[in-house]
């Protein structure tokens, strides 16, 4: 009986293990199915001038070309709608170009936060501040460059990868300055949570585990077992319970010949219950287990 419930449990993980294993390519399939995440952008700007004589307007719409040194400010409206919720970042970055290739940038500090599905966000940029910043740069160095400030919305999926999704380039001028938004792209790969790799792994080490303790206690024996057993029957006497072996020191056997081996080396009967057969001295007793029979 004892042996029963053993073998219950053994094939019970087993079991599961295969059940962790199917629900985690169940899970991988959902995921799959979930990659892309389209999102729709209204980004949009507007230019706030400082004091002058020829503007009567405080603030200059959005898609025209500007005059570099009357402007204070420019502000951005971050519009954006996505179908799943995310972390967020706004990073703003100075870049320097010679013949639109990029030889210099730095980073600025940025911002951060969490949207459910929709983002609205401002943000201002000090027009004049970037502009003595790549002023420095070039004077320092005795470059001549061309510059621009970048502000970009970046969302950070569910694997902690950082995807820009709309940039805002502000041109950096001494006389005429424009500013261009770009969507970068309408979807984006969302892997989502490694759930399934995480069934995967603890379905097949339950299921490993296991097979090892199986076939490590119980190892499939070589020999005939039939015939073994028909050739030393006059040893072997069945037993109507499971024999007494509380005080004796247990000792497990690999295969039916080493049993036989005991049984004729101690001139002693091999008593057999429920697949399981003992052989006994005065202080031991050697047990060989058929589990697969």
């Amino acid at each position: 009986m004892y042996k029963k419930i053993k073998v219950i449990v053994i094939f019970s993980f087993i079991t599961i293990g295969f059940i962790l294993i199917i629900l985690g390519f169940y899970f991988k399939e959902k995921q799959q199915n979930k990659k892309e995440d389209t999102f729709i952008s209204k980004t949009d700007y507007d230019i706030t001038l400082k004091d002058n004589p020829f503007f009567a307007s405080k603030t200059l719409p959005s898609n025209h070309y500007y005059v570099a040194k009357l402007i204070d400010q420019v502000n951005i409206t971050f519009d954006l709608t996505l179908n799943e919720s995310y972390d967020y970042i706004i990073t703003t970055t100075l870049k320097g170009y010679v013949n639109n290739d990029e030889i210099w940038q730095k980073d600025y500090p940025s911002l951060s936060g969490f949207f459910d599905r929709e983002l609205k966000k401002k943000v201002s940029i000090d027009y004049e501040t970037y502009v003595n910043l790549f002023k420095d740069f070039q004077n320092t160095y005795n470059l001549s460059l061309d510059g621009k400030v970048i502000v970009a919305l970046k969302v950070i999926s569910k694997d902690r990868k950082i995807y820009p999704l709309v940039e805002v380039e502000i041109s950096i001028d001494d006389k005429i300055a424009f500013v261009v938004v770009n969507k970068l792209d309408n979807t984006f790969t969302e892997k989502g949570d490694n759930i399934y790799k995480i069934l995967v792994i603890v379905g097949l080490s339950i299921i490993i585990i296991f097979l090892l303790i199986v076939f490590k206690k119980y190892p499939y024996p070589k020999d005939n077992f039939s015939s073994v057993l028909k050739r030393y029957a006059d040893l072997i006497i069945k037993m109507p319970r499971e024999p007494d072996i509380h005080n004796l020191n247990i000792i497990y056997l690999n295969s039916i010949n080493d049993l036989i081996s005991f049984a004729i080396s101690y001139n002693a009967k091999i008593l057999v219950y429920d697949n399981t057969f003992y052989i006994y001295n005065q202080q031991n007793c050697y047990i060989y287990k058929n589990f697969l029979e």
